[in-house]
């Protein structure tokens, strides 16, 4: 397929909240290398750099968006916990982010998520619901939670 049309780019994101980020989630992620490959620069014709996201905590990638947003919340927004429907990687970095927040996560997962990402997750913390179909998952996170974290 060839784009006829520019793409646009996404707006910057403004370098005073990515020190925000930092100060609120550098106590709770790694500080990952960035690697390169001198094969693959060749093949490529380019130079390419390689951020090792999937040695952050909880082997996930997703463990800094997770960290930044549970630690964004306010006390008021945190008490009622945090949820997400994810076949694993989201699902473990947000559980982990509620569990070091001291908040519940709830996470809805398909029925066909990977063991190892099921049980990534329920390491962490977090009341699992697993679904067959991604649209009965997204209702399952929809629907607000009761007090102890059980859905009617």
């Amino acid at each position: 397929m060839t784009r006829t049309e520019p793409v646009e780019p996404s707006p910057a994101v403004a370098l005073p909240a990515v020190r925000e980020a930092h100060a609120r989630i550098g106590r709770f992620v790694h500080r990952t290398a960035v690697l390169t490959s001198q094969a693959l620069d060749e093949q490529t014709g380019a130079k390419l750099f390689f951020k090792c996201e999937n040695f952050q905590r909880a082997g996930v990638f997703k463990a800094r968006g997770a960290f930044n947003a549970v630690f964004s919340l306010t006390e008021e927004q945190a008490s009622h916990g945090v949820v997400t429907s994810s076949s694993g990687n989201q699902a473990a970095a947000l559980s982990l982010a509620a569990r070091e927040r001291g908040i519940p996560a709830y996470i809805a997962m398909p029925k066909a998520a990977l063991r190892s990402k099921v049980a990534s997750s329920n390491a962490q913390v977090g009341d699992h619901n697993c679904h067959s179909r991604r649209q009965n998952a997204r209702r399952f996170c929809s629907r607000p939670a009761r007090p102890r974290g059980v859905w009617k």
